[in-house]
């Protein structure tokens, strides 16, 4: 729906009355805010956080296959599917930080790079964007370059796969999911 057509009463933007940072890193920046609605109605103690822009990368060899990855998020304490992806670091567009995520998680690089849209993981808390990409003629040039902290294992996928993957609950991050449903979509699978 274009911009213009939005209702006349659709919700206006919140006043903030006083924000105070309680917390700052590299990875995480947290603030706590005093905020006014439209309506008048107030909240006193309203939690923001503040992370880096994030990617996920579809890529899919030429045998029909994606690239995932296997990796444990201590968050849930469980191991399951993902995209290669990563934050957007400073000076860098959503697709150059695609290309080098992947390639530094997977050893893979890809053609035909294209944008399948624009995500929030939770857009009443946090200030981040995840980009979605998906990538064509992927082919594996390296070995992979995790950080000390990553345990990644790449594994490729045939598209066939993909809806029991997602049925079975086994992409359990919502932009990630969301990626392979778009390609489930595109593919008729």
């Amino acid at each position: 729906m274009p911009k213009d057509s939005f209702p006349d009463n659709d919700p206006k933007p919140w006043t903030v009355v006083k924000s105070e940072y309680l917390y700052q890193s590299k990875w995480l920046t947290a603030r706590k805010e005093h905020v006014r609605l439209a309506n008048g109605a107030e909240m006193l103690d309203y939690y923001v956080l503040e992370y880096s822009d994030w990617v996920n990368a579809l890529l899919l060899t030429k045998n029909q296959e994606a690239v995932l990855v296997r990796i444990y998020r201590h968050g849930l304490g469980k191991t399951h599917y993902e995209l290669p992806g990563g934050c957007v670091d400073p000076g860098e567009t959503p697709l150059q930080a695609a290309i080098r995520e992947s390639l530094e998680e997977t050893g893979y690089e890809a053609e035909n790079w294209e944008s399948l849209g624009e995500c929030s993981a939770n857009p009443a808390t946090h200030t981040n964007t995840t980009f979605l990409f998906i990538a064509t003629n992927a082919r594996y040039v390296q070995a992979s370059e995790q950080e000390d902290t990553e345990e990644i294992v790449t594994v490729l996928v045939p598209l066939k796969d993909i809806p029991g993957i997602l049925e079975r609950g086994e992409v359990i991050s919502a932009s990630h999911a969301l990626a392979l449903s778009q390609l489930c979509r595109r593919f008729g699978l």
